[in-house]
């Protein structure tokens, strides 16, 4: 219990300072003179959010297999070299997908922003952030995989401080530039990119810490093997196709609240931001069992992971409880301090219900696809994602069309409940037939 606690708190005190950036770009931008900017930032946003998400398979990956391999060095093995041929390889993988994503920002961010629908005015101010911001995208995906790293070392303390450091630097930055400097959206983007450069300069002295710490050597001959790559790019894909299925299911759920006006679509964007804040305090104890499953399977040692497990689950399904129980209890007022135009609060109210009972079955998949993640089982969370999505979330809604936005929230609610129990359910076969201390390959070879 004290163990996840330990590596938990700073993962979810890093991922809730992430929120932090949106809102300060949007309370600096807000008060310049024309609201376009504001739009083009946030339509920018956008587009790099989904990017950026979908590539997230690099943090997750880079840390179910760095735990594992540091299980087998607990356990003796030689595999100090194959943590560095790791790091070494899934960087060099970020910086690839990085320059394509400059390479393809012309024909990517038009489609983006036609597929949002901003106007022409918003358009011309998202291409502008997009043109500049695009340039930070090798420095976020590796930083992605310093991260994942230094959390499969159990090295939490380390992803706090990048964080912080990329979060403040962002701040200032901002501040500089446009109220400084008189920038506008150039300036938010500039800022960004720059915050990157400099969270990246503290993950290379931080790896580099814990990198000479580690004995053996990199053969470099090895650091292009094909097999190895194929063991690095086969996990990375399932993530890939995972993350996919569940950002379809937000921007389907968004598309569809917009259909039913701007007063639901506002209500409902508020009440999200309730979902976010509590799925980044259950993702720091996904985080945590990822390193610790990793861990325990890598190490051989199958009651640790059980143990392990058992106890972030009462971690997860408490903080899930008390978020909601307090949630319910003040919820008029939250959303009070999200907006004062009374229809969009008296929409909220009589949804939030639903942000009530989400978090509770919620807390069960977060915390599986940590499992799943330590243990290098992400063909599971690919079929369980997909299973979820096309053949209960959209089924539902269908079927309940006819409740408008309550039965919008039901498929939603029944999207978190059936991976929850799907995931669930996977956990407990495999953990019968003892399939746990054969998982899907991870990079041992130095």
């Amino acid at each position: 219990m004290r163990e996840v606690a330990i590596l938990a708190w700073p993962l979810i005190v890093a991922n809730i300072s992430q929120t932090m950036l949106g809102v300060v770009d949007t309370a600096i931008l807000g008060h310049l003179d024309d609201p376009l900017h504001l739009g083009g930032v946030a339509v920018g946003t956008a587009i790099f959010s989904f990017l950026f998400w979908g590539f997230g398979f690099l943090r997750m990956g880079t840390t179910g297999m760095t735990a594992q391999l540091s299980g087998a060095v607990e356990r003796g093995a030689q595999e100090s070299a194959a943590l560095k041929a790791l790091l070494a390889r899934a960087a060099m993988l970020a910086v690839g997908i990085g320059l394509c994503t400059i390479a393809l920002r012309g024909p990517l961010f038009s489609y983006g922003v036609e597929v949002l629908g901003a106007e022409p005015a918003v358009a011309e101010a998202t291409l502008l952030y997009s043109s500049i911001r695009v340039f930070g995208a090798p420095l976020v995906l590796i930083n992605f995989v310093a991260t994942g790293w230094l959390i499969g070392l159990r090295a939490p303390k380390a992803v706090l401080a990048i964080m912080v450091a990329i979060n403040v630097a962002n701040v200032v930055l901002d501040l500089v530039f446009v109220l400084g400097l008189g920038m506008t959206v150039d300036g938010v983007a500039l800022g960004s990119v720059l915050a990157e450069a400099i969270g990246l300069s503290l993950a290379a002295w931080l790896v580099r810490t814990h990198w000479r710490r580690l004995p053996g050597q990199v053969d470099s001959r090895k650091l292009f093997s094909l097999a190895a790559y194929r063991q690095l790019i086969a996990v990375n894909r399932d993530l890939f196709l995972r993350t996919l299925a569940l950002l379809s299911v937000f921007a389907f759920f968004t598309a569809e609240g917009a259909r039913q006006g701007a007063v639901v679509l506002a209500a409902n964007a508020i009440l999200l931001n309730f979902f976010y804040l509590s799925a980044h305090a259950l993702d720091g104890f996904a985080q945590a069992i990822e390193v610790l499953a990793g861990r325990a399977l890598g190490g051989r040692d199958v009651r640790r992971f059980h143990a392990a497990v058992g106890a972030a689950l009462i971690w997860c399904l408490g903080t899930a409880i008390c978020y909601a129980t307090l949630l319910g209890l003040f919820s008029g007022g939250l959303i009070g301090l999200f907006t004062d135009l009374q229809p969009v609060v008296r929409v909220a109210i009589s949804y939030v219900g639903w942000m009530v009972v989400i978090p509770l079955l919620a807390a069960i998949c977060f915390l599986m696809d940590g499992v799943f993640i330590g243990a290098t089982r992400a063909r599971a969370m690919r079929d369980t994602m997909i299973v979820s999505v096309f053949l209960i979330t959209l089924p539902i809604w269908w079927l309940t069309r006819g409740l408008g936005n309550h039965g919008l929230w039901l498929a939603f609610a029944s999207f978190f409940a059936a991976r929850s129990l799907g995931l669930g359910a996977v956990y407990i076969y495999y953990s019968r037939t003892d399939h746990w201390l054969n998982p899907e390959p991870a990079m041992r070879e130095g």
